[in-house]
This record gives structure tokens, C-alpha cells and sequence, in this order.
């Protein structure tokens, strides 16, 4: 079969170039099914190959020394070529896969074969492994690659057939819209009003940029030159992502009175300009945003082409707030949408068809230094799949990133998707740019920090509205929703067989008795390891430290009594203004701190509130006691907390205290009742483990059952217990008190031993990074602590479980290893004993 190659499409090849490649990407972010077979991707890699290749992806391109290019068949498919297997080097994060995926998308498909590849890579953290497909955009559009890429997935975990995008048959046209338009003079006569319709949009866009008509819509070649408008270099792409939560974004179109791609647009350019600022880059004139759009019909979703129209979109200024930006955005869309609202597909493909021709060329001849650019960043808007949650052979979808076509400069492509677990929607963004431009730290600060972590916040702040719950303004019940988690655990890590060369012990005798393997020394405060959490914590929320209301510490080991060790946290966040305050109930400090978050937050006395539990113990700890010294560890990890209409977060609590065996557990010198008294010695501990074992274990229990009938619900409705690690032995009596099955109990002991109010937190956070957590999971929190406080939180997880952001602020390095840091408490209570 031979067919010529349509006009846009030979614009794709003919305009390529090592610098510019013309194809399209995706790439495909799977979690493996349970109890996958080490076989598992080695398989589907097989049946990728082994699966048929339909039109278009069995065409090549022919340029013959007369005549006009054609496509021809490839009889013979090549596809060990064609269908790739690879891998990332441990850990296997994000950033290391983007490392990959830039490199793959970087050079040119080859033009003697049919113009894709396929790419499973494997090594991903978290069970997960992605498959990136790159496509030349002479084959398809947004529209059709959108189609084959979802198409080809099913909406059951069950379904263990294949059929890869190349696999996938596009409805054709029906046979009655075939015979309808069997008039061969039909398609001609369609060319035709379409260059008419390019010749009376180009002369309107002439007279306008010669000034001599006015027109509101933006016309081509007159932004005004940035650094984004340098050329990408093949060997310096560099290519990120990010996640925004459609939902909120969609709730600020629908309050704003606009469209989804319009709030997007509006976030881009605010962080856009922030970037240039960092760079000394500001042009003072607002930035010029080209939006490709699909004009495909339904009936033409079968050719092997692209069919693209386009528009230039006006964007904020540079001091523009984002609300005023995203007026700005609204305006220059509507008008441009307006104008050419009555062109034909034909037209508008024929229009940008020249257009992009004309930037390709006047790029090649470097004339475009001699005039304007015609944009400053392309932002191309695909949909992504709706519905259902979409599997791949029993794999679950979970995040889908396209790459657009490199045009000179800043490329930038946002699908939307509804998130297939619980509903909750969102938008993915990808940016390829070129790390010789400048801070872009990793690719990844000004994508997910500066986007969710400031612009989407400002966007959604809402206009002279009172906060929720005050003078009866709602009558919807008020949640409070985790949406921001983070950890952070000191480098030093103190092993059993180090305790053994300092007190009566040894790794056996410590792991039977408690479950612990080693532990975490901080050669810093416990107030910088808490900022770190939250910073992470912040980070995944998606805002900053100056949109949270209130921090809360807990924690028995903070850095002051006066002033409040909350005070430094705050500080050193830079958040300015807001109130920030101390709780200490010990071990349950953590857990505590999220119900005060929680009531303040349905009061709307507050809105978003950091919890935070952190613990330095080593710094008071019994280090001469075996019984004390085997058990405790330091750490931090921080909660965002803010207000929901869903019922989720924490739906219920049970708090006491066993007041009468509060010696059970007693820190001797420690405190305001031993302050500058004469007797005054080094810390010690008095620990009456027996005691501490037989309330712990009765207090959890008796807390988690009473919180589960208050809430009508049993341990078999909880997806996940964390329970407070202070002694595995006492986590199995609790698990086996509840008639919690094991799978479902959350243990880390082993690695950090028991940090106090930080413990429940930090084993919170992890279970979340570790997938164990679903999003609309029931898990429930028993803990205690001295005092002996006792308490069980139940908790409903929200929709998200991956961070908005990631930020790269963590603690200075340490230069001492925990035994060193351990041994000047040591020596201390050592000469204070004689």
C-alpha cells in the first residue's frame, strides 16, 4: 500500500532536526499486581512484541527522488526494535525515571522504520515499573494518541489480555458517512474555504500587527523576547513533572466562572515569572502562551495524521497577582477562541501548518533573532482517561505524564485525569526545558514547589469569604483532611552490638525482649528535625509555611521550656504572624496533637495546622540503665492538617490517662521541680516495665474498641492498624487483643526503636510511603505514653496518597557516628555516679 503523506504531516519530517525532533511521548506509571510473578515484566515485554501491529504503526515514510513523499507498509516488523525492556538503578524514584525519559526522548526515531518505540522500564520504587512510548507526530495527534494509549487499557484488574496502542483499532467511520461523503469534488471544495479561511485570518492578523486595524485577540510575533525563548540543546534537555489535584483546580474554575486549561495557564505563568525573577530575567511585559488543540472529527480518528489548530493566549504581567493573572488569562482566551470560532478543521490545520513552518524556519536561519518570538512557552493539553481505574494486565494505572513535540524554547504539556481511586481527580504536568538556562534545581523545584506549593493556594484563596464554621455561615459538617506528610530521621543509626560495648547486653538479648535492631541519634535539635519534617510534610501538601495557622510541637524532649521550642520550628519555616504552641503528653504527644489540630480546624478557629511529633530522648535518656537505654530513638515527622467537606481525617478519638501509675515512668532531674536544686544530678530513669506492659497493653485496646463502636465500625472494616512501637511484644498483644490480622498491623520497630511522640507519626508517614496506605483507608492509631496516657485515633486517608511536591531542604551533614554522638551523655551520668 501506498499513500501520500498529508500536508502537516510532511511539515513534521521535513522541519526535524536533531535540535527539534518531531514526536510525542507518554509515559505510563503502573503499580504491579500482589504476588506478581518474578516473570512478571519479562512477560508482558513477550506479549508486546508477540501482539499485531495495526495502520498506522506498521507505516514508514518514503522520500523518492521524484514525486511526493508516501507512506509504504513494513511487511517485516522488527520489533525486538520496537518493543524495549530496561531498567533505573535503586532506588528507583521519579527524578532517576525523568533522568531516563529525558534521554529517551531526546534523539530522533529513525525514518527507515515505522516511527515509534516502545519502552517498559522496571526498577521503579514502590513495586512500580513505567512504559514510555515515543511516537513521530506525523502519525498522531493528541486526540488519537489519547485514544489508542487509553483504549488499549482495561477497567479490570482481572483482564490478562493485550493490546498495546499499536494493537488498538480506532472506530471507523460508518458506511453511511462513508457514502455521504463519497463526492470527490467534497474534499477539494474543503481545502479550498479553508485556505480562503488562512488567507482572511492571516491579512486580519497583518493589518494587526502593522497597527493599522485593532484587534483584542493575540496575534503571532510579538511576545517579547525571554530566556525562555533559547534554543532546547540536545545534549542539555532536561525533562520534569508534577501532580495538581484537579479537584481544587476545578473548584477555582467553577467559583472563577472559567475553564480547567484557563486556572492551569494561570499557575504557569505566575510560576514562570517567578523563575525568571530568580534569574534576573524579568521583561516587565506579560508572557505568550501557545495552546495546540485537536480539530479532529470523530470520522477522521482512523488517517495516520495529525490535525492540529492553535492559538496564542495573553498571559499576567510579571507583578500581577495570580488572581488578576488568571482574569488576564480568561480574557486573552475567550478573544482568541473567538477568533477563529468560525474556521473549519481545514482551515485551522492549514493555518498552523504554516505557522509552525514559519517558526521552524525562521529558527533555522536564525532571522528569529531579527523579529519577535511568536510565543514565549508552548503549553499543549491532552485529556487523559475518565472514569474507571485502568489496568494493564492486573497493573494499576496511576499516573500518566505526555511529552510534547520540541518546539525552540519551553515546552509544557497538562493532561487531566480523574485519579481511578476514589474519585479524586488530577491534573499531571510535564515541562521539558534546558538546564544551561539556569536555576531549575533537579527540574524539579519550580514544577512542584513553586506550582502546588504556592501559586495553586493563591489562586484558590477565597474572595472576603469567612472562614468555615463561624457565625453559622455553613451548615456542612466540617472535617479535617490530612493532605501533607513527612519524615525525618537523623543519619546516625545506633546498632544493637554498639549498646553492647557500653552496657550489659547484646543483639540477641535486646531483639527477643523488644523487636529492636538499631535506632537513630540526632547530632542536631529536635526542633530542626521537626522543621525538615515539615518542610516535607508542606511540600506534599502543596502550600507553604506562610498559608498554615497554627503549629502545634508535641513532644516531651523540646529544645526549651521558654521559650516554646514551636517558636524556633516557626522560625525557621520563615512563616511570620501565625501561632504556634508546645503539647506534651510524651508518647501519645503526636497523636494528641492531631485532635486539638482537628477541633481548633472544625471550630474554624483555624484553617491548616502543622502536628508535629519529635523527640530527641537521647539527650535525657538513662544511657547506664540497660532496661532504658536499649529502647529509645530520635525522629520527627509532621502532619498538614486543613478543612474538608468529605468525612475523612480523624472521625474519631478515645484519650485517658492512667494518673495513679504515672511513676511507672519517671525522668528523675528533669523538669522545673529539680531546677537549680542543690541535689541535682544527670538524667535518670525509673521504668517499671512490667506495669508499663500490662496498662499499654489494656489502655490501646480498650481505647481502640471504644473508638471503632463509636464510629459503628469493627477491626474488620480497618485497612490498617499503626500502633505506637515502643516493644514488639506489646504491638502483638494489642494486634491480638483487637483480633487484628498480622498483615494488617504496621510494624517498623526494628529500625527505629521507640521515639516517643514521634513514633505513631513517622510510622504513619512511612506506611503511606510505602503503599500500604489506600486512599479512603480506615487505619486506626492505639498509643500510650508516660503519664501513662493512653489514647486510639481512627483516621479515614483522603484521596491522595503521593506528594504534590518534594522540597530538597534536609539536615547538615553529620560527621560523628552515633556511638561518638552517644558518648558525652554517657560520660556524664558516668562521673555523676562515682
Amino acid at each position: 500500500m501506498r499513500k501520500p503523506i498529508p500536508p502537516m504531516d510532511l511539515m513534521f519530517f521535513l522541519l526535524e532536526s536533531p535540535q527539534s525532533p518531531k514526536h510525542v511521548a507518554a509515559v505510563q506509571v503502573f503499580k504491579k499486581p500482589k504476588n506478581a510473578p518474578d516473570t512478571y515484566l519479562r512477560d508482558l515485554v513477550a506479549a508486546f512484541k508477540a501482539a499485531p501491529v495495526v495502520a498506522p504503526f506498521n507505516y514508514y515514510p518514503h522520500f523518492p527522488r521524484m514525486g511526493m513523499p508516501e507512506w509504504r507498509v513494513q511487511e517485516d516488523m522488527d520489533m525486538d526494535y520496537h518493543v524495549r525492556h530496561s531498567a533505573v538503578p535503586g532506588p528507583g524514584s521519579d527524578e532517576q525515571l525523568m533522568e531516563v525519559i529525558q534521554r529517551l526522548h531526546a534523539g530522533m526515531l529513525d525514518r527507515r522504520r515505522p516511527g515509534w518505540i516502545c519502552q517498559v522500564i522496571e526498577g521503579l520504587e514502590n513495586d512500580r515499573f513505567a512504559v514510555y512510548s515515543k511516537i513521530h507526530h506525523a502519525y498522531i495527534d493528541g486526540m488519537t494518541g489519547v485514544k489508542r494509549m487509553y483504549g488499549a487499557l482495561s477497567t479490570s484488574s482481572r483482564t490478562r489480555k493485550i493490546v498495546p496502542p499499536w494493537s488498538y483499532e480506532l472506530e471507523r467511520p460508518s458506511s453511511a458517512g462513508k457514502r455521504r461523503d463519497s463526492d470527490p469534488l467534497k474534499p477539494i471544495l474543503k481545502r479550498l474555504r479553508g485556505l480562503g479561511e488562512v488567507t482572511g485570518l492571516l491579512s486580519d492578523m497583518g493589518l494587526q500587527w502593522l497597527n493599522v486595524r485593532e484587534g483584542k485577540a493575540q496575534i503571532p510575533y510579538s511576545a517579547t523576547p525571554t530566556l525562555l525563548n533559547k534554543p532546547l540543546e540536545w545534549e542539555t534537555r532536561s525533562t520534569a513533572v508534577c501532580t495538581l489535584p484537579l479537584d481544587r483546580v476545578k473548584a477555582i474554575g467553577k467559583e472563577r466562572g472559567c475553564t480547567v486549561n484557563e486556572v492551569v495557564l494561570a499557575i504557569i505563568d505566575a510560576a514562570l515569572h517567578d523563575y525568571l525573577q530568580r534569574l534576573g530575567e524579568s521583561t516587565g511585559d506579560p508572557l505568550i502562551a501557545l495552546c495546540p488543540m485537536s480539530v479532529r472529527s470523530n470520522k477522521s480518528t482512523s488517517k495516520a495524521s495529525s490535525q492540529l489548530g492553535a492559538v496564542h493566549v495573553k498571559m499576567g504581567g510579571p507583578d500581577m497577582s495570580v488572581e488578576e493573572r488568571l482574569q488576564q488569562v480568561m480574557e486573552s482566551s475567550h478573544h482568541a477562541k473567538e477568533q477563529v470560532s468560525g474556521m473549519s478543521s481545514e482551515g485551522m490545520v492549514d493555518f498552523v501548518t504554516l505557522f509552525l513552518g514559519s517558526m521552524e524556519l525562521l529558527n533555522k536561519t536564525k532571522l528569529d533573532r531579527l523579529i519577535a518570538p511568536s510565543c514565549n512557552v508552548l503549553v499543549s493539553n491532552v485529556p487523559g482517561p475518565k472514569g474507571d481505574n485502568l489496568y494493564l494486565r492486573g497493573s494499576k494505572l496511576e499516573a500518566s505524564y505526555p511529552l510534547s513535540a520540541l518546539l525552540p524554547g519551553l515546552n509544557l504539556t497538562r493532561p487531566w485525569s480523574p485519579t481511578a481511586t476514589a474519585w479524586i481527580l488530577a491534573c499531571w504536568v510535564t515541562g521539558i526545558h534546558c538546564r544551561t538556562w539556569g536555576w531549575w534545581p533537579s527540574g524539579w523545584s519550580i514544577i512542584s514547589n513553586c506550582w502546588t506549593r504556592k501559586y495553586l493556594v493563591d489562586v484558590s484563596r477565597p474572595r472576603g469569604k469567612k472562614r468555615p464554621g463561624r457565625n453559622g455561615e455553613s451548615n456542612t459538617m466540617l472535617h479535617a483532611a490530612i493532605t501533607g506528610w513527612g519524615k525525618c530521621l537523623p543519619p546516625a543509626v545506633l546498632c544493637n552490638d554498639n549498646l553492647a560495648t557500653f552496657v550489659d547486653t547484646d543483639d540477641a538479648w535486646i531483639t527477643s525482649r523488644t523487636g529492636m535492631k538499631e535506632r537513630r541519634i540526632a547530632h542536631v535539635e529536635a526542633s530542626d528535625l521537626a522543621h525538615v519534617a515539615c518542610e516535607r510534610a508542606l511540600a506534599a501538601a502543596g502550600l507553604a509555611a506562610q498559608d498554615i495557622d497554627l503549629i502545634i510541637f508535641g513532644s516531651c524532649t523540646g529544645d526549651n521550656i521558654v521559650p516554646n521550642t514551636a517558636s524556633r520550628v516557626q522560625h525557621l519555616l520563615g512563616a511570620q504572624g501565625i501561632a504556634s504552641m508546645d503539647l506534651n503528653t510524651a508518647c501519645t504527644s503526636g497523636t494528641y496533637a492531631l485532635s486539638v489540630a482537628t477541633a481548633m480546624i472544625k471550630t474554624g478557629s483555624v484553617r491548616r495546622v502543622l502536628v508535629i511529633g519529635a523527640e530527641k530522648t537521647s539527650a535525657v535518656l538513662d544511657w547506664v540503665n540497660r532496661n532504658v537505654a536499649v529502647l529509645f530513638g530520635d525522629g520527627a515527622a509532621a502532619l498538614v492538617v486543613e478543612p474538608s467537606e468529605q468525612e475523612e481525617g480523624l472521625l474519631g478519638e478515645a484519650l485517658g490517662c492512667y494518673a495513679e501509675a504515672r511513676d511507672s515512668l519517671f525522668i528523675q532531674n528533669y523538669g522545673t521541680a529539680f531546677t537549680n536544686h542543690p541535689d541535682a544530678l544527670a538524667t535518670s530513669w525509673d521504668f517499671d516495665g512490667q506495669d508499663i506492659f500490662r496498662r499499654a497493653v489494656g489502655g490501646m485496646a480498650q481505647a481502640s474498641e471504644k473508638v471503632l463502636a463509636e464510629a459503628s465500625l469493627t477491626v474488620d472494616d480497618v485497612d490498617l492498624v499503626v500502633p505506637h512501637q515502643a516493644n514488639l511484644r506489646i504491638i502483638e498483644a494489642v494486634g491480638k487483643k483487637l483480633r487484628a490480622p498480622e498483615d494488617r498491623v504496621f510494624v517498623n520497630i526494628a529500625r527505629y526503636g521507640n521515639m516517643s511522640a514521634a513514633t505513631a507519626l513517622v510510622a504513619l508517614v512511612e506506611a503511606v510511603e510505602e503503599g500500604r496506605v489506600k486512599p479512603g483507608a480506615n487505619i486506626l492509631i492505639p498509643a500510650f505514653g508516660a503519664g501513662l496516657t493512653w489514647s486510639s485515633h481512627l483516621i479515614r486517608w483522603g484521596g491522595r496518597t503521593e506528594p504534590l511536591g518534594r522540597t530538597d531542604i534536609d539536615l547538615p551533614p553529620c560527621d560523628k557516628s552515633a556511638l561518638e554522638l552517644v558518648q558525652p551523655y554517657l560520660k556524664q551520668q558516668r562521673l555523676q555516679q562515682g
